[in-house]
Formats: C-alpha cells, sequence, structure tokens
C-alpha cells in the first residue's frame, strides 16, 4: 500500500514539474508560487514516506532526477532571460541619459 502511496507522490511531483516548466516557459507565471509550493510539498510527501523505510526503484530515481533536472534547465533559461532584459533596461537607461536635452553634453563644440 504505502508503495503505492510513493508512485503517486511521485507522479504528483513530476505533474508539477510539468506544468511548472510549462508556465515558466510560456511566461504565464502567475501561480508559480503556488506550483513550486505543492511541489515542495510533494517532495516532502516523497521524503517522508522514504524515511519510513520505503525505497525507490531505479525507474522512480531516474524519473525525480529527470523531472528535478528538467525544471533546473527551464530556471537557468529563466534566470538568463531576466539577466539579459535587465541589461537591455540599463543600456536603454543610459542611452535616454545620454540623449537626454536635460543632461550635460560630453563635449563642447569649439571654434
Amino acid at each position: 500500500m504505502q508503495a503505492d502511496t510513493l508512485q503517486d507522490a511521485i507522479d504528483r511531483f513530476v505533474m508539477l514539474s510539468a506544468i511548472l516548466e510549462s508556465e515558466l516557459i510560456q511566461d504565464t507565471s502567475d501561480n508559480c508560487d503556488d506550483l513550486f509550493d505543492s511541489r515542495q510539498q510533494s517532495l516532502s510527501e516523497i521524503q517522508g514516506l522514504l524515511s519510513t523505510g520505503e525505497s525507490l526503484s531505479t525507474d522512480q530515481r531516474i524519473t525525480l532526477a529527470h523531472a528535478d533536472q528538467s525544471i533546473n534547465l527551464v530556471l537557468d533559461r529563466v534566470k538568463s532571460n531576466l539577466r539579459t532584459d535587465i541589461g537591455l533596461v540599463q543600456s536603454q537607461r543610459k542611452t535616454r541619459a545620454i540623449y537626454n536635452s536635460d543632461s550635460t553634453p560630453l563635449y563642447e563644440l569649439t571654434g
């Protein structure tokens, strides 16, 4: 019976990881906090079951590792995109400051 409960928890973790990954890729991250929380609860449930003496099969370990690795790759991509966006915003601000009529000229014409 606990083996079924463990498999259900693993399936839930994988499903939540896939949904979260989809939300992050589509940039519809309105409910990502809830998904992360649910995913963490599922992982805690798995850890609780393992602490009672249950063990993971090789396939279950691979499944969990794949789901975790997949979401980490997506998170890395999102972080990279955010860094790029931040860099673009900073560059645009510098450009606006240079061409802003209120700013001091970088050089003066002499003649």
